[in-house]
Protein backbone atom coordinates (compact mmCIF):
# COMPACT_ATOMS: atom_id res chain seq x y z
CA UNK A 1 0.00 0.00 0.00
CA UNK A 2 1.35 3.78 -0.64
CA UNK A 3 0.18 6.86 0.85
CA UNK A 4 -0.91 10.29 -1.20
CA UNK A 5 -0.75 13.94 -1.86
CA UNK A 6 -2.84 16.54 0.57
CA UNK A 7 -5.06 17.75 -2.23
CA UNK A 8 -6.73 13.51 -2.68
CA UNK A 9 -6.04 13.19 1.28
CA UNK A 10 -8.43 16.02 1.42
CA UNK A 11 -11.24 15.08 0.16
CA UNK A 12 -10.61 11.45 1.17
CA UNK A 13 -10.59 12.50 5.17
CA UNK A 14 -13.56 14.46 4.19
CA UNK A 15 -15.31 11.24 2.84
CA UNK A 16 -14.15 9.28 5.91
CA UNK A 17 -15.63 11.62 8.49
CA UNK A 18 -18.94 12.24 7.24
CA UNK A 19 -19.52 8.27 7.06
CA UNK A 20 -19.66 8.44 3.32
CA UNK A 21 -19.31 5.00 1.63
CA UNK A 22 -17.86 6.11 -1.62
CA UNK A 23 -15.93 9.12 -3.21
CA UNK A 24 -16.08 9.58 -7.36
CA UNK A 25 -13.59 11.71 -9.41
CA UNK A 26 -14.39 11.94 -12.96
CA UNK A 27 -12.45 14.02 -15.45
CA UNK A 28 -15.17 16.67 -16.30
CA UNK A 29 -16.63 17.11 -12.83
CA UNK A 30 -16.75 18.22 -9.17
CA UNK A 31 -15.86 14.95 -7.03
CA UNK A 32 -18.81 13.57 -5.38
CA UNK A 33 -19.50 11.75 -2.26
CA UNK A 34 -22.09 8.85 -1.73
CA UNK A 35 -23.87 9.85 1.78
CA UNK A 36 -26.02 7.40 2.98
CA UNK A 37 -26.82 5.95 -0.63
CA UNK A 38 -27.08 9.19 -2.20
CA UNK A 39 -24.32 11.19 -4.80
CA UNK A 40 -23.96 14.67 -3.09
CA UNK A 41 -21.32 17.29 -4.44
CA UNK A 42 -18.17 17.97 -2.30
CA UNK A 43 -18.94 21.46 -0.82
CA UNK A 44 -16.44 23.86 -2.09
CA UNK A 45 -14.79 21.33 -4.95
CA UNK A 46 -13.65 22.14 -8.34
CA UNK A 47 -14.14 20.38 -12.00
CA UNK A 48 -11.58 18.14 -12.13
CA UNK A 49 -9.80 18.08 -15.52
CA UNK A 50 -8.03 14.34 -17.34
CA UNK A 51 -4.90 15.61 -16.40
CA UNK A 52 -5.89 16.62 -13.01
CA UNK A 53 -7.33 13.29 -12.53
CA UNK A 54 -4.66 11.28 -13.57
CA UNK A 55 -1.95 13.39 -11.43
CA UNK A 56 -3.97 12.00 -8.38
CA UNK A 57 -3.72 8.90 -10.09
CA UNK A 58 0.23 8.82 -10.27
CA UNK A 59 0.70 9.20 -6.94
CA UNK A 60 -2.14 6.70 -6.07
CA UNK A 61 -1.42 3.55 -7.77
CA UNK A 62 0.81 1.21 -6.59
CA UNK A 63 3.89 -0.72 -8.87
CA UNK A 64 2.63 -2.09 -11.85
CA UNK A 65 -1.05 -1.09 -11.65
CA UNK A 66 -0.65 1.81 -14.19
CA UNK A 67 0.34 -0.63 -16.84
CA UNK A 68 -2.35 -2.44 -16.17
CA UNK A 69 -4.97 0.35 -16.48
CA UNK A 70 -3.08 1.66 -19.38
CA UNK A 71 -3.52 -2.19 -21.39
CA UNK A 72 -7.08 -3.02 -20.21
CA UNK A 73 -8.82 0.03 -19.32
CA UNK A 74 -9.44 -0.43 -15.42
CA UNK A 75 -7.80 -1.37 -12.61
CA UNK A 76 -8.14 -2.62 -9.08
CA UNK A 77 -6.12 -1.54 -6.00
CA UNK A 78 -6.14 -0.94 -2.55
CA UNK A 79 -4.73 1.87 -0.66
CA UNK A 80 -3.87 3.08 2.84
CA UNK A 81 -4.47 6.48 3.74
CA UNK A 82 -1.83 8.83 5.85
CA UNK A 83 -4.31 8.12 8.75
CA UNK A 84 -3.77 4.51 8.48
CA UNK A 85 -7.51 3.59 7.07
CA UNK A 86 -7.67 0.98 3.92
CA UNK A 87 -9.55 2.36 1.17
CA UNK A 88 -10.69 -0.35 -2.10
CA UNK A 89 -10.08 1.80 -5.22
CA UNK A 90 -10.84 1.17 -9.20
CA UNK A 91 -9.83 3.73 -11.99
CA UNK A 92 -11.10 3.07 -15.32
CA UNK A 93 -11.43 4.87 -18.97
CA UNK A 94 -14.90 6.44 -19.86
CA UNK A 95 -16.10 8.74 -22.03
CA UNK A 96 -14.44 12.67 -20.73
CA UNK A 97 -11.33 10.72 -19.65
CA UNK A 98 -10.14 8.89 -16.42
CA UNK A 99 -12.63 7.84 -13.72
CA UNK A 100 -11.93 7.06 -10.11
CA UNK A 101 -13.95 5.15 -7.42
CA UNK A 102 -12.49 4.68 -4.09
CA UNK A 103 -14.11 3.03 -1.04
CA UNK A 104 -13.15 3.46 2.69
CA UNK A 105 -12.62 0.45 4.52
CA UNK A 106 -12.95 -0.81 8.05
CA UNK A 107 -9.73 -0.81 9.67
CA UNK A 108 -10.19 -4.26 11.47
CA UNK A 109 -12.35 -7.17 9.86
CA UNK A 110 -16.19 -6.89 11.42
CA UNK A 111 -17.99 -9.90 12.99
CA UNK A 112 -21.37 -11.19 11.86
CA UNK A 113 -22.66 -9.34 14.88
CA UNK A 114 -21.41 -5.98 14.22
CA UNK A 115 -22.65 -6.11 10.88
CA UNK A 116 -26.14 -7.66 12.33
CA UNK A 117 -26.57 -9.91 10.16
CA UNK A 118 -29.82 -12.21 10.71
CA UNK A 119 -28.67 -15.44 12.78
CA UNK A 120 -29.12 -17.53 10.35
CA UNK A 121 -26.34 -15.90 8.33
CA UNK A 122 -24.35 -16.36 11.44
CA UNK A 123 -25.08 -20.12 12.01
CA UNK A 124 -23.24 -20.37 7.74
CA UNK A 125 -20.18 -20.55 9.85
CA UNK A 126 -20.99 -24.21 11.00
CA UNK A 127 -20.57 -25.47 7.56
CA UNK A 128 -17.44 -27.45 6.65
CA UNK A 129 -17.70 -28.10 2.85
CA UNK A 130 -20.69 -27.28 -0.22
CA UNK A 131 -20.86 -23.37 -1.68
CA UNK A 132 -21.81 -20.22 -0.20
CA UNK A 133 -23.01 -17.54 -2.16
CA UNK A 134 -23.30 -13.48 -0.63
CA UNK A 135 -25.09 -11.72 -3.55
CA UNK A 136 -26.40 -8.45 -4.16
CA UNK A 137 -25.70 -5.59 -6.21
CA UNK A 138 -22.82 -3.35 -5.81
CA UNK A 139 -22.29 -1.59 -2.84
CA UNK A 140 -24.24 -3.13 -0.45
CA UNK A 141 -21.93 -4.74 1.51
CA UNK A 142 -21.25 -8.83 0.73
CA UNK A 143 -17.25 -8.40 0.75
CA UNK A 144 -18.09 -7.28 4.78
CA UNK A 145 -20.00 -9.97 5.04
CA UNK A 146 -17.84 -12.50 3.66
CA UNK A 147 -14.97 -11.49 5.22
CA UNK A 148 -17.01 -11.44 8.51
CA UNK A 149 -17.83 -15.44 7.89
CA UNK A 150 -13.96 -15.71 7.61
CA UNK A 151 -13.12 -14.45 10.14
CA UNK A 152 -15.63 -16.56 12.61
CA UNK A 153 -14.51 -19.83 10.75
CA UNK A 154 -10.46 -18.55 11.45
CA UNK A 155 -11.10 -18.28 15.07
CA UNK A 156 -13.20 -21.44 15.54
CA UNK A 157 -10.82 -24.01 14.58
CA UNK A 158 -7.30 -24.91 13.41
CA UNK A 159 -8.06 -24.59 9.36
CA UNK A 160 -6.55 -23.84 6.24
CA UNK A 161 -8.32 -20.93 4.56
CA UNK A 162 -7.34 -19.21 1.71
CA UNK A 163 -8.46 -16.13 -0.03
CA UNK A 164 -8.48 -14.97 -3.43
CA UNK A 165 -9.15 -11.21 -3.90
CA UNK A 166 -9.39 -8.29 -6.05
CA UNK A 167 -7.98 -6.23 -4.29
CA UNK A 168 -7.01 -7.36 -0.98
CA UNK A 169 -9.47 -4.81 1.34
CA UNK A 170 -9.10 -6.46 4.66
CA UNK A 171 -6.37 -8.00 6.37
CA UNK A 172 -6.91 -10.94 7.89
CA UNK A 173 -5.35 -12.34 11.21
CA UNK A 174 -4.88 -16.25 11.17
CA UNK A 175 -6.22 -16.86 14.57
CA UNK A 176 -5.94 -20.56 15.44
CA UNK A 177 -5.91 -20.74 11.61
CA UNK A 178 -3.41 -20.78 8.79
CA UNK A 179 -5.05 -18.09 6.66
CA UNK A 180 -3.12 -17.13 3.00
CA UNK A 181 -4.76 -14.08 1.47
CA UNK A 182 -3.54 -14.12 -2.70
CA UNK A 183 -4.30 -10.81 -4.72
CA UNK A 184 -5.41 -11.39 -8.45
CA UNK A 185 -2.81 -9.36 -11.01
CA UNK A 186 0.00 -9.66 -8.04
CA UNK A 187 -0.20 -12.63 -6.65
CA UNK A 188 -2.34 -14.90 -9.13
CA UNK A 189 -3.15 -13.78 -12.71
CA UNK A 190 -7.07 -14.27 -12.52
CA UNK A 191 -9.77 -16.06 -9.52
CA UNK A 192 -9.91 -19.13 -12.60
CA UNK A 193 -6.00 -19.97 -11.75
CA UNK A 194 -6.34 -19.05 -8.24
CA UNK A 195 -9.15 -21.59 -7.31
CA UNK A 196 -7.14 -24.10 -9.83
CA UNK A 197 -4.18 -23.56 -7.67
CA UNK A 198 -5.77 -23.57 -4.35
CA UNK A 199 -6.67 -27.66 -5.35
CA UNK A 200 -3.21 -28.17 -5.05
CA UNK A 201 -3.14 -25.95 -1.78
CA UNK A 202 -4.67 -28.58 0.64
CA UNK A 203 -7.42 -26.09 1.73
CA UNK A 204 -10.61 -26.48 3.88
CA UNK A 205 -12.06 -23.14 3.40
CA UNK A 206 -12.09 -21.30 -0.07
CA UNK A 207 -13.04 -17.60 -0.46
CA UNK A 208 -13.44 -16.30 -3.91
CA UNK A 209 -13.96 -12.43 -3.66
CA UNK A 210 -16.03 -12.53 -7.36
CA UNK A 211 -17.49 -15.28 -9.44
CA UNK A 212 -16.78 -13.68 -12.56
CA UNK A 213 -16.55 -16.40 -15.40
CA UNK A 214 -17.91 -19.99 -16.59
CA UNK A 215 -14.28 -21.55 -15.78
CA UNK A 216 -14.33 -19.45 -12.01
CA UNK A 217 -18.00 -21.14 -11.51
CA UNK A 218 -16.43 -24.47 -12.52
CA UNK A 219 -13.32 -24.56 -10.92
CA UNK A 220 -15.29 -23.04 -7.44
CA UNK A 221 -17.81 -26.03 -8.04
CA UNK A 222 -15.26 -28.77 -8.22
CA UNK A 223 -13.71 -27.28 -5.21
CA UNK A 224 -16.81 -27.78 -3.36
CA UNK A 225 -17.85 -31.27 -4.59
CA UNK A 226 -14.34 -31.97 -3.11
CA UNK A 227 -15.29 -31.37 0.38
CA UNK A 228 -13.92 -27.60 0.48
CA UNK A 229 -16.48 -24.80 1.70
CA UNK A 230 -16.06 -21.99 -1.09
CA UNK A 231 -17.65 -18.65 -0.05
CA UNK A 232 -18.10 -16.49 -2.63
CA UNK A 233 -19.92 -13.86 -4.15
CA UNK A 234 -22.06 -12.66 -6.98
CA UNK A 235 -24.06 -10.05 -8.78
CA UNK A 236 -27.56 -10.93 -8.58
CA UNK A 237 -30.78 -9.54 -6.94
CA UNK A 238 -32.01 -12.69 -5.27
CA UNK A 239 -31.89 -16.44 -4.46
CA UNK A 240 -33.67 -17.09 -7.96
CA UNK A 241 -31.47 -14.70 -9.98
CA UNK A 242 -28.46 -16.52 -8.26
CA UNK A 243 -28.85 -19.70 -9.52
CA UNK A 244 -29.91 -18.41 -12.89
CA UNK A 245 -26.92 -16.57 -13.20
CA UNK A 246 -24.75 -19.33 -12.66
CA UNK A 247 -27.05 -21.82 -14.48
CA UNK A 248 -26.56 -19.41 -17.87
CA UNK A 249 -23.07 -19.70 -17.77
CA UNK A 250 -23.10 -23.12 -19.36
CA UNK A 251 -23.87 -24.50 -23.23
CA UNK A 252 -27.24 -26.22 -22.97
CA UNK A 253 -25.42 -29.59 -23.45
CA UNK A 254 -23.53 -28.96 -19.93
CA UNK A 255 -26.76 -27.95 -18.37
CA UNK A 256 -27.79 -31.28 -17.08
CA UNK A 257 -24.59 -31.54 -15.17
CA UNK A 258 -24.09 -28.17 -13.88
CA UNK A 259 -27.88 -28.40 -12.60
CA UNK A 260 -26.82 -31.57 -10.81
CA UNK A 261 -23.67 -30.36 -9.62
CA UNK A 262 -25.51 -27.16 -8.22
CA UNK A 263 -28.08 -28.86 -6.64
CA UNK A 264 -25.64 -31.36 -4.66
CA UNK A 265 -23.43 -28.34 -3.68
CA UNK A 266 -24.84 -25.22 -3.01
CA UNK A 267 -25.60 -24.78 0.43
CA UNK A 268 -26.62 -21.51 0.97
CA UNK A 269 -27.65 -18.25 -0.75
CA UNK A 270 -27.29 -14.71 0.92
CA UNK A 271 -28.67 -12.18 -0.75
CA UNK A 272 -28.52 -8.68 0.86
CA UNK A 273 -29.26 -4.86 0.15
CA UNK A 274 -28.38 -2.29 2.76
CA UNK A 275 -30.84 0.24 4.02
CA UNK A 276 -31.04 3.58 5.82
CA UNK A 277 -32.09 3.40 8.96
CA UNK A 278 -35.45 5.53 10.60
CA UNK A 279 -32.83 7.32 12.38
CA UNK A 280 -30.49 8.63 9.78
CA UNK A 281 -27.59 7.04 11.79
CA UNK A 282 -26.56 4.47 9.37
CA UNK A 283 -27.56 1.57 7.10
CA UNK A 284 -28.92 -1.97 7.94
CA UNK A 285 -28.82 -5.19 6.16
CA UNK A 286 -32.11 -7.14 4.80
CA UNK A 287 -31.12 -10.49 3.52
CA UNK A 288 -33.00 -12.88 1.53
CA UNK A 289 -31.75 -16.23 2.66
CA UNK A 290 -31.91 -19.83 1.06
CA UNK A 291 -30.45 -22.30 2.34
CA UNK A 292 -30.25 -26.39 0.97
CA UNK A 293 -33.20 -29.05 1.38
CA UNK A 294 -34.51 -31.52 -0.70
CA UNK A 295 -37.00 -29.69 -2.06
CA UNK A 296 -34.44 -26.74 -3.05
CA UNK A 297 -32.15 -29.33 -4.72
CA UNK A 298 -34.76 -30.99 -6.93
CA UNK A 299 -36.13 -27.06 -7.86
CA UNK A 300 -32.68 -26.66 -9.30
CA UNK A 301 -32.17 -30.25 -10.71
CA UNK A 302 -34.82 -30.03 -12.75
CA UNK A 303 -34.04 -26.89 -13.70
CA UNK A 304 -37.24 -25.11 -12.05
CA UNK A 305 -35.83 -21.88 -10.57
CA UNK A 306 -38.57 -19.70 -11.21
CA UNK A 307 -40.31 -21.89 -8.55
CA UNK A 308 -37.59 -20.90 -6.36
CA UNK A 309 -39.14 -17.97 -4.51
CA UNK A 310 -42.31 -19.76 -3.86
CA UNK A 311 -40.71 -22.86 -2.05
CA UNK A 312 -38.59 -20.22 0.42
CA UNK A 313 -41.74 -18.87 1.33
CA UNK A 314 -43.04 -21.63 2.75
CA UNK A 315 -40.02 -23.74 3.55
CA UNK A 316 -39.46 -22.20 6.88
CA UNK A 317 -36.57 -23.47 8.38
CA UNK A 318 -34.21 -20.15 8.51
CA UNK A 319 -35.71 -18.92 4.57
CA UNK A 320 -36.37 -15.83 4.07
CA UNK A 321 -37.49 -13.38 1.04
CA UNK A 322 -35.99 -10.56 1.09
CA UNK A 323 -39.41 -8.25 1.28
CA UNK A 324 -40.17 -10.29 4.40
CA UNK A 325 -37.05 -9.29 5.91
CA UNK A 326 -37.93 -5.50 4.66
CA UNK A 327 -40.99 -6.10 6.85
CA UNK A 328 -39.97 -7.34 9.87
CA UNK A 329 -37.20 -3.71 10.33
CA UNK A 330 -40.57 -1.87 8.89
CA UNK A 331 -42.24 -3.16 12.20
CA UNK A 332 -39.37 -2.99 14.65
CA UNK A 333 -39.34 0.44 13.86
CA UNK A 334 -35.81 0.46 12.36
CA UNK A 335 -36.50 1.38 9.31
CA UNK A 336 -39.34 3.35 7.27
CA UNK A 337 -42.04 1.99 5.17
CA UNK A 338 -40.60 4.23 1.96
CA UNK A 339 -37.08 2.73 2.73
CA UNK A 340 -38.71 -0.70 2.68
CA UNK A 341 -40.23 -0.03 -0.92
CA UNK A 342 -37.31 1.49 -1.98
CA UNK A 343 -35.48 -1.93 -2.40
CA UNK A 344 -38.78 -4.03 -1.99
CA UNK A 345 -39.36 -6.98 -5.08
CA UNK A 346 -42.88 -5.62 -4.24
CA UNK A 347 -43.14 -1.61 -3.06
CA UNK A 348 -47.06 -1.64 -3.05
CA UNK A 349 -46.29 -3.84 0.21
CA UNK A 350 -44.89 -0.68 1.73
CA UNK A 351 -46.05 2.14 -0.05
CA UNK A 352 -48.81 3.62 2.94
CA UNK A 353 -51.30 5.42 -0.03
CA UNK A 354 -51.01 2.44 -2.14
CA UNK A 355 -51.60 0.04 0.63
CA UNK A 356 -54.92 2.05 1.99
CA UNK A 357 -55.72 2.22 -1.11
CA UNK A 358 -55.67 -1.23 -1.45
CA UNK A 359 -57.59 -2.20 1.45
CA UNK A 360 -60.32 -1.95 -1.25
CA UNK A 361 -59.18 -4.50 -3.81
CA UNK A 362 -59.62 -8.22 -3.70
CA UNK A 363 -56.93 -10.37 -2.10
CA UNK A 364 -55.69 -11.73 -4.93
CA UNK A 365 -54.78 -8.58 -6.34
CA UNK A 366 -52.51 -7.46 -3.48
CA UNK A 367 -55.46 -6.09 -1.32
CA UNK A 368 -55.12 -6.24 2.13
CA UNK A 369 -56.66 -9.19 3.96
CA UNK A 370 -59.88 -8.47 6.76
CA UNK A 371 -59.25 -10.53 9.21
CA UNK A 372 -63.19 -12.06 10.52
CA UNK A 373 -62.95 -13.23 14.21
CA UNK A 374 -63.75 -16.84 14.69
CA UNK A 375 -67.20 -17.64 14.37
CA UNK A 376 -68.94 -19.74 17.39
CA UNK A 377 -69.76 -23.25 17.30
CA UNK A 378 -73.47 -22.91 16.63
CA UNK A 379 -72.66 -20.05 14.02
CA UNK A 380 -69.81 -22.39 12.18
CA UNK A 381 -72.86 -24.33 10.82
CA UNK A 382 -73.35 -22.00 7.98
CA UNK A 383 -70.06 -21.48 6.42
CA UNK A 384 -68.97 -23.29 3.35
CA UNK A 385 -67.12 -26.03 3.48
CA UNK A 386 -64.75 -27.56 1.50
CA UNK A 387 -65.44 -31.35 0.98
CA UNK A 388 -62.63 -32.83 -0.92
CA UNK A 389 -59.63 -30.76 -2.40
CA UNK A 390 -57.54 -32.32 -4.88
CA UNK A 391 -53.92 -31.40 -6.36
CA UNK A 392 -53.93 -31.19 -10.22
CA UNK A 393 -50.68 -30.43 -11.10
CA UNK A 394 -48.67 -32.38 -8.28
CA UNK A 395 -44.34 -31.73 -8.95
CA UNK A 396 -41.50 -33.39 -7.29
CA UNK A 397 -40.71 -30.36 -5.21
CA UNK A 398 -44.49 -31.38 -3.82
CA UNK A 399 -44.08 -34.88 -3.51
CA UNK A 400 -40.70 -34.22 -1.59
CA UNK A 401 -42.42 -31.69 1.08
CA UNK A 402 -45.06 -34.22 1.72
CA UNK A 403 -47.60 -32.87 0.20
CA UNK A 404 -50.31 -35.56 -0.42
CA UNK A 405 -52.06 -35.48 -3.89
CA UNK A 406 -55.70 -35.49 -1.45
CA UNK A 407 -55.54 -32.68 1.02
CA UNK A 408 -58.20 -32.38 4.27
CA UNK A 409 -59.26 -28.53 3.91
CA UNK A 410 -60.22 -26.69 7.49
CA UNK A 411 -62.27 -23.37 7.34
CA UNK A 412 -62.86 -21.33 4.50
CA UNK A 413 -62.35 -18.07 4.71
CA UNK A 414 -62.97 -15.01 2.49
CA UNK A 415 -65.05 -16.95 0.13
CA UNK A 416 -66.32 -14.63 -2.54
CA UNK A 417 -67.11 -14.77 -6.45
CA UNK A 418 -63.95 -15.01 -7.80
CA UNK A 419 -61.93 -17.11 -5.18
CA UNK A 420 -61.60 -18.12 -1.12
CA UNK A 421 -59.01 -18.39 1.54
CA UNK A 422 -58.57 -21.88 2.97
CA UNK A 423 -57.00 -22.94 6.16
CA UNK A 424 -54.38 -26.73 5.31
CA UNK A 425 -51.60 -28.31 6.88
CA UNK A 426 -49.48 -27.79 3.85
CA UNK A 427 -48.05 -25.11 2.10
CA UNK A 428 -48.93 -25.23 -1.76
CA UNK A 429 -46.48 -23.77 -4.37
CA UNK A 430 -48.02 -20.15 -5.70
CA UNK A 431 -48.97 -21.37 -9.15
CA UNK A 432 -50.35 -24.91 -8.11
CA UNK A 433 -53.62 -25.68 -9.59
CA UNK A 434 -56.61 -27.70 -7.40
CA UNK A 435 -59.97 -29.29 -7.86
CA UNK A 436 -62.08 -28.00 -4.80
CA UNK A 437 -65.65 -29.48 -4.21
CA UNK A 438 -67.58 -26.88 -1.72
CA UNK A 439 -70.30 -28.07 0.74
CA UNK A 440 -72.40 -25.36 0.64
CA UNK A 441 -75.02 -25.76 3.00
CA UNK A 442 -77.74 -28.43 1.39
CA UNK A 443 -75.53 -27.40 -2.17
CA UNK A 444 -72.21 -29.32 -3.34
CA UNK A 445 -70.55 -27.33 -6.19
CA UNK A 446 -67.44 -28.29 -7.86
CA UNK A 447 -64.69 -25.51 -8.94
CA UNK A 448 -60.71 -25.25 -10.14
CA UNK A 449 -58.78 -23.28 -8.93
CA UNK A 450 -55.05 -21.93 -8.74
CA UNK A 451 -53.03 -20.74 -5.70
CA UNK A 452 -52.35 -17.24 -5.43
CA UNK A 453 -50.81 -16.98 -2.22
CA UNK A 454 -49.35 -18.94 0.84
CA UNK A 455 -49.13 -17.45 4.20
CA UNK A 456 -47.89 -19.51 7.25
CA UNK A 457 -50.11 -18.97 10.51
CA UNK A 458 -48.73 -18.72 14.09
CA UNK A 459 -50.39 -21.91 14.67
CA UNK A 460 -48.71 -23.58 12.15
CA UNK A 461 -51.54 -23.99 9.36
CA UNK A 462 -51.17 -22.38 6.58
CA UNK A 463 -53.20 -20.48 4.90
CA UNK A 464 -53.82 -20.62 1.03
CA UNK A 465 -55.17 -17.97 -1.30
CA UNK A 466 -57.37 -19.81 -4.42
CA UNK A 467 -58.48 -17.78 -7.24
CA UNK A 468 -61.45 -19.26 -9.03
CA UNK A 469 -61.29 -20.89 -12.90
CA UNK A 470 -64.61 -20.73 -14.33
CA UNK A 471 -67.46 -21.83 -12.68
CA UNK A 472 -70.53 -24.06 -14.42
CA UNK A 473 -73.50 -22.10 -14.47
CA UNK A 474 -74.94 -24.14 -12.15
CA UNK A 475 -72.40 -23.46 -9.29
CA UNK A 476 -72.19 -19.87 -10.14
CA UNK A 477 -76.34 -19.46 -9.53
CA UNK A 478 -75.57 -21.39 -6.21
CA UNK A 479 -72.62 -19.54 -4.98
CA UNK A 480 -74.45 -16.44 -5.68
CA UNK A 481 -77.61 -17.43 -3.82
CA UNK A 482 -75.21 -18.25 -0.77
CA UNK A 483 -72.96 -15.09 -0.96
CA UNK A 484 -76.31 -12.90 -0.89
CA UNK A 485 -77.31 -14.72 1.93
CA UNK A 486 -74.47 -14.98 4.18
CA UNK A 487 -72.34 -12.06 2.97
Amino acid sequence: MTSFGSTLGALMKRTFELRCSDLHLQAGLRPRMRLQGELIEVEGSVALDDGAVRGLLGGLLPDGSQARLEAQGYVDFSVMDDGGTSWRGHAYRQRTGLALALRPLAGAVPSLEELRLPQVVVRLADLRSGLVLVTGPTGTGKTSTLAALTRRLAEAEALNIITIEDPLEYQHASGRSLLQQRAVGVDVPTFHQGVIDSLHEDPDVLLVGELRDLETVRAALTAAETGVLVLATLHANDAAQTVERILDLFENEELPLARAMLSQSLRAVVSQVLVDERTGKGRLPACEVMLQSPAISALIRAGRTHELRSAIQVAGEGMILLDDSLEALVQAEQVTPEEAARHARDPQRFARAVRLEARERPWWLGGALRRRPRAAAAERRHEARVQALTLVNVGEYDDLIGVPRELTAGRTRDLSHDGARLELDHPLLIGARLRLTFALEDVVIEADGEVRSVSREDDGRFQIGVRFGRLTAEAAKALDLYLRLHS
